[in-house]
């Protein structure tokens, strides 16, 4: 079998296996339009924490509390978010975590005429992360 015929052996079985071998007894109404609404929320089967067992001032029964928090329920993404606030605040309470601190992706530099006589500026140093 040369592999230009494949393709056309799989359509053949498509609409060999999908069509129907005799007719409706009504007309077929077309489909005007498809909707298709996105789930809310997502169901979560199971919550693993990674390296839960270095967590030595919190008990493992408190930690299956956690999990259990979202284990087979339908949370939103603002649900997730709430739970990651909720883990951090319980982190911070067990004395594992003392301060949280974000800066998004910024690029610093100081630019500085390299001398009056020279118009052309020159770079003195930067921070970029």
């Amino acid at each position: 079998m040369k592999a230009n015929n494949v393709l056309s052996i799989y359509l053949y079985f498509f609409f060999w296996a999908f069509m129907p071998n005799k007719a409706y007894s009504h007309a077929i109404t077309p489909v005007t339009a498809i909707t298709q609404t996105l789930p809310t929320c997502i169901i979560i089967n199971q919550v693993y924490l990674i390296d839960a067992q270095q967590l030595t001032e919190i008990s493992s029964r408190h930690i299956d509390g956690w999990r259990k928090k979202l284990e087979g329920k339908c949370i939103s993404e603002q649900g997730l978010l709430d739970y990651a606030d909720y883990i951090r605040a319980e982190l911070i309470k067990a004395g594992y975590l003392t301060s949280y601190l974000y800066y998004p992706e910024q690029t610093f530099s100081v630019w500085y005429p390299a001398s009056k006589n020279n118009s052309r500026n020159r770079f003195f140093g930067g921070l970029s992360k």
